[in-house]
């Protein structure tokens, strides 16, 4: 399965992104605009080959496909735990002048993980958020040598372990809310199928809606599976500085710099450097763009 990092007037990342600004997206006046609309407008390079108009945007499955090439798949996260039951954690080598350390020291060879992190995970997966912290902190205050368990900046994830030799680690269970997300109790809705599809037709409209505005999409693939995604619009003054910073007298990873500090995105600056360098076809649609912009070639001629 793909994976696509869209960059040029849109970057893709994370489901829960995806998932939180579904919002922004669930116009079914702007899907049904888009659906099986073959576009004549927009550029798509896919791993540096541009990929001529029309475009069709489409939805097989929980896969997007622009014309025939695969862009984005999303799934169901796979757990590879599912801790039915709270792991029994050997405790013969606690004692009250045991170090906090002492309790990670705790190896289950089965998981290869400490006992502790997988009686966690166990809460985080079984119980709500604020649930499995309780059960957590509770689950620690049980230990031979941790003393109490104190609140931090009153924060219900954050906590402090207070050792009976003295020592105080400060705690946070933040990173565990997206594990429940994941995981959790409430995955069934979060990641129901009704939901997953969503987020492709979401993604469907909002590519559509970027290649409708002309924009430049730079598509870079691998082989791991792409599970959601994160937007960063660049602005038509962008193209410009791309354009701009390639053609300057610069050295080449001053360029590379400067495309970032633009994009925001070290592999792909350095992906688009290395393609138009080469005069391929990035080199080619930049220089097309840029020559037939009457605007940008008033304010070119006029500084020189």
């Amino acid at each position: 399965m793909k994976q696509i990092l869209l960059v040029g007037l849109v970057l893709f990342f994370t489901l829960s992104n995806c998932l939180a600004q579904d919002d922004a997206y669930n116009s079914i006046n702007k899907r049904e605009k888009t659906k099986n609309q073959k576009i004549k407008s927009g550029y798509v390079f896919i791993d540096g080959k541009y990929f001529e108009q029309p475009y069709k945007v489409k939805r097989k499955g929980l896969s997007v496909f622009i014309n025939r090439e695969k862009i984005f798949s999303i799934e169901k996260p796979h757990n590879p735990l599912k801790l039915k039951s709270k792991p029994e954690m050997p405790l013969e080598t606690l004692n009250q002048n045991s170090s906090l350390n002492a309790i990670s020291a705790i190896k289950n060879k089965e998981y290869n993980l400490s006992y502790i992190r997988l009686i966690r995970l166990f809460y985080l997966e079984n119980y709500d958020f604020d649930s499995a912290c309780d059960s957590i902190k509770a689950f620690y205050s049980t230990l031979p040598n941790v003393k109490s368990i104190e609140p931090h900046k009153k924060s219900n994830y954050t906590f402090e372990i207070h050792a009976y030799n003295g020592e105080i680690v400060i705690f946070s269970l933040k990173n565990g809310r997206t594990f429940n997300k994941k995981y959790g109790p409430a995955r069934k809705n979060t990641f129901s199928r009704r939901n997953l599809i969503r987020s492709t037709e979401a993604m469907i409209s909002y590519i559509s809606e970027e290649l409708l505005d002309n924009s430049l999409l730079f598509l870079f693939t691998d082989e791991t599976s792409l599970k959601s995604y994160y937007k960063y619009p660049i602005t038509q003054n962008g193209i410009y500085n791309v354009y701009n910073i390639l053609e300057s007298n610069y050295s080449d990873s001053i360029k590379i710099d400067n495309l970032n500090k633009t994009i925001n995105n070290k592999y792909v600056s350095s992906e688009i450097f290395k393609s138009y360098n080469a005069k391929g076809q990035i080199y080619e649609l930049l220089n097309n763009i840029i020559t037939s912009d009457s605007t940008y070639n008033q304010i070119k001629n006029s500084n020189k």
